[in-house]
């Protein structure tokens, strides 16, 4: 994952907002918390990712409504990376 894409998901019918964790890898405390309202199912890397060292990360989701919170999801274990540098720079 790079700062230009997003984590996203399918959406639930029904859900006031979803709850993301950003977690370390292995998973162990969450390193950030967000909320996001629907229609949007999806967090951008930037947001999510703000701030932190190119790494390997994972990430979970749960719907929420009034009456409470729903399962969390599985977790989602990727790596966020630098573009590789631009290569072959000359005058011509």
């Amino acid at each position: 994952m790079t700062s230009s894409q997003s984590l996203v998901w399918d959406a639930v019918p029904g859900a006031a907002s979803y709850d993301v964790e950003l977690h370390a890898n292995p998973p162990a405390g969450a390193l950030a918390a967000f909320s996001v309202s629907p229609p949007s199912a999806s967090i951008a890397a930037a947001v999510l990712m703000a701030g932190r060292n190119f790494g390997t990360y994972n990430a979970r989701v749960r719907a929420t409504e009034p009456a409470g919170p729903g399962d969390w999801s599985a977790f989602f274990n990727f790596t966020f990376e630098n573009l590789n540098a631009p290569a072959n720079l000359r005058v011509e």
